[in-house]
């Protein structure tokens, strides 16, 4: 059965359940009923969109997300051919081609600006104990989503218009990180501006925002959100492929899921103007 728009961006959601299936057969795949699915719904045409924006579905927006999923598979190819330097430009070619599309988003920090560290556990924690590993300790920062084995990371909630010390900012990355019983729970304040890259938001919300904009300016604004957040689809598929029976010791591992994440890591520098931004 054909489905619209709507439907289709709220089935995708995100993670991804690969299954145990190897990452390099499964994207494809995955990508490939996607695709074929927004090219049936283009095709038909339905009113939860105008017209006009079906029509750039099918003419320009499903082909840029086609070369952005060939971009993907060969960068898997190259991982598992050994061959890290082109893999690393077949990305780089890939975050590039996003860049002229102009599909990345991207939040800054500010004056009111709260970013929060919470870590579960009892404890008891110092200061220290509460930013990232020691770069003295490096060789214990393992394998993590968007971390690199052995460069610490530090994993932090982000909220733009919050002040440092509003009360809504701790309870809030409280709720993102499973709501646990016993946490510390660390604040800190930016000293110069930042901006991250923003993978933050569900389609679902982009969804939810268009439906209930007040005006036809807002609508619109909030339709071209939902256009970026197509074309950058694709990476974000393959950057939130969840991970089964994960092994929860301190060793450093690879997994192939992490592929795509660690490859944002290292593209993502301040020389680019970009932090990164995740959902725990």
């Amino acid at each position: 059965m054909t489905c619209n728009l709507h439907e289709i961006i709220r089935r995708y959601t995100l993670p991804v359940a690969r299954q145990n299936e190897p990452v390099i057969h499964f994207l494809p795949k995955y990508y490939d009923r996607l695709l074929k699915e927004l090219t049936d719904s283009a095709k038909a045409g339905f009113d939860d969109f105008p017209g006009p924006f079906y029509q750039k579905l099918e003419a320009d927006i499903i082909p840029k997300m086609k070369d952005q999923c060939r971009l993907i598979a060969e960068v898997l190819e190259f991982d598992q051919a050994r061959q890290y330097g082109k893999k690393f430009e077949k990305f780089d070619e890939l975050m590039q081609m996003l860049r002229q599309y102009g599909a990345l988003r991207y939040i800054s920090t500010g004056d009111n600006t709260a970013l929060v560290r919470i870590r579960k556990g009892e404890g008891p924690y110092e200061r220290k104990n509460l930013f990232h590993i020691p770069y003295h300790l490096r060789a214990s920062a393992s394998a993590q989503r968007f971390s690199i084995p052995g460069t610490p990371a530090l994993y932090l909630s982000i909220y733009p218009g919050i002040k440092l010390l509003s009360e809504d900012a701790p309870e809030l990355s409280w709720i993102e990180c499973g709501m646990p019983r016993v946490y510390h729970v660390c604040l800190f304040q930016p000293q110069q501006k930042l901006n991250f890259l923003h993978l933050a938001k569900k389609g679902t919300i982009y969804l939810w925002e268009y439906d209930n904009a007040n005006c036809e300016e807002r609508k619109e604004d909030r339709m071209e959100a939902i256009e970026q957040y197509l074309l950058t689809l694709p990476l974000r598929i393959a950057c939130f492929i969840g991970i089964e029976d994960r092994f929860s010791g301190s060793s450093v591992y690879y997994y192939e899921e992490y592929v795509i994440y660690q490859l944002l890591t290292e593209w993502i520098q301040p020389d680019r103007g970009f932090r990164c931004r995740q959902w725990i």
